[in-house]
């Protein structure tokens, strides 16, 4: 009998707080596991810097220190979405994957696509979730004000996490940072990554640099 998981898929949404993802694998009754991927077609892609990989790789280990008291952690894997999937299905009972929408490139949305057929094939089903008020395939903009200040002034969700009793096994996909020495030291330079400083930055905004914001945008 396989052991029965779901699986949270973190893609540009690298924190603990406000997390709907999180907060649904939460509710649900089997234990779940959280992955990022490093996709070769995806991070090799023009639009992929290594300044974006060290910033998503410190990032990771920021959340990773505060999920560490609850035993759990971002298991980082090095490897395209649907060979990672299709893996995690063959080892496990995979019920859902539960992630934010992405929206992205082409490259991304063709790889969207290839994972949903995959899941479907496995009867899991995928919790894909809206976020910022971001409509992926929309024809027009009409009525896309309302939604949005109706998305702005929803509940700030108060993620709690449950203390995780499984040991996921080793994969052949997962991450070493010992073969990419280059995401090691993140340059003192750039703006310090993980949430912590997001929501620094974010109450600076709030309360200061965003005062003129509407105006000096245009």
């Amino acid at each position: 009998m396989k052991d029965s998981i779901n699986i949270v898929w973190l893609k540009r949404d690298l924190r603990t707080t406000d997390h709907l993802p999180l907060y649904e694998a939460e509710k649900k009754q089997y234990n779940y596991i959280i992955i990022y991927l490093f996709e070769p077609n995806q991070i090799n892609y023009v639009d992929y810097s290594l300044r974006h990989k060290q910033f998503i790789y410190h990032s990771i280990i920021e959340m990773n220190k505060l999920l560490k008291k609850y035993n759990r952690e971002v298991i980082i894997y090095n490897e395209n979405a649907d060979v990672v999937f299709d893996y995690l299905i063959s080892k496990y009972d995979v019920k859902n994957v539960i992630s934010y929408q992405e929206s992205g490139t082409e490259k991304s949305w063709l790889r969207d696509k290839k994972v949903k057929s995959l899941l479907k094939k496995n009867k899991t089903k995928w919790l894909e979730f809206e976020k910022q008020a971001v409509i992926r395939g929309i024809k027009n903009r009409n009525g896309w004000d309302k939604y949005w200040y109706s998305h702005a002034n929803s509940e700030i969700l108060n993620n709690k996490y449950s203390i995780n009793k499984h040991k996921f096994e080793k994969t052949p996909f997962d991450f070493n940072i010992k073969n990419h020495k280059e995401l090691e030291n993140y340059p003192s330079k750039f703006q310090p990554a993980g949430e912590k400083y997001a929501l620094k930055y974010l109450d600076s905004f709030i309360s200061l640099r965003g005062k003129n914001y509407n105006k000096h945008i245009s």
